[in-house]
């Protein structure tokens, strides 16, 4: 199993820019353009009926779709499946690519620690019923705690939280890196590189000081560059 995250763009010039400037690493590979920072890997695409969302690339998952289909909807592509979870965020399925399909290498782009895909949702219940059925587990939190961490066996981590939790606003989905001390310099390399900051959060420091920020791609896939 391997897991992708999808965006989409209409100008792969700005794209490639905004990637660049954080360090990921663009490269073609097979009849995809990724964009690499060692640890995740975004999948790009100009296609016109794609949506930024999650690809999933498992040849057990192909298998169970007819079960899948018992409990949610499920469109049948040329390629594979279209489904969408609870949070409205789309999740391709396709037929796995091998073991040695987009390897990592050293963790390149200068935000940090990368911590997973977060997702806001009104049912953690039923968010937890969908991603089950997509081969993830739970790995922390809880309905009752208003957050929670799923990750499949391909190691991809989601984090969930119970809508009306968070003081910010909220990109279904967006990349999630936690630095804590270090944030602020973290934060310093984002403006140096002269990135658009899409929010500046000052919520969580009692001096008023932006210690976390959010930031999105030039289509609006989000990214929270956070303290904690």
């Amino acid at each position: 199993m391997k897991t992708l995250i999808q965006t989409t763009f209409t100008s792969l010039e700005q794209t490639k820019l905004f990637y660049e400037k954080l360090n990921f690493q663009i490269h073609e590979y097979e009849d995809l353009l990724i964009a690499n920072d060692g640890v995740i890997q975004i999948s790009l695409t100009n296609k016109q009926f794609m949506r930024k969302g999650i690809v999933i690339y498992s040849d057990t998952l192909v298998e169970q779709i007819e079960t899948v289909k018992n409990e949610f909807d499920v469109i049948e592509i040329e390629e594979g499946f279209i489904l969408s979870s609870p949070c409205g965020v789309w999740v391709y399925i396709y037929k796995g690519r091998g073991k040695d399909f987009l390897s990592n290498s050293e963790p390149s782009s200068i935000l940090g620690n990368y911590a997973g895909l977060s997702l806001e949702s009104l049912n953690l219940d039923h968010s937890i019923q969908f991603w089950t059925e997509l081969g993830f587990e739970l790995q922390m939190g809880s309905v009752d705690q208003g957050w929670l961490t799923m990750v499949n066996r391909g190691g991809f981590i989601l984090s969930i939280m119970q809508a009306l939790n968070c003081p910010h606003q909220f990109f279904n989905p967006s990349l999630t890196y936690f630095n804590g001390k270090d944030n602020e310099e973290v934060i310093q390399k984002i403006r140096d590189k002269k990135v658009p900051i899409t929010e500046e959060i000052t919520y969580f420091n009692n001096k008023g000081i932006v210690d976390n920020v959010i930031l999105r791609d030039p289509m609006g896939l989000g990214f929270f560059i956070f303290n904690d």
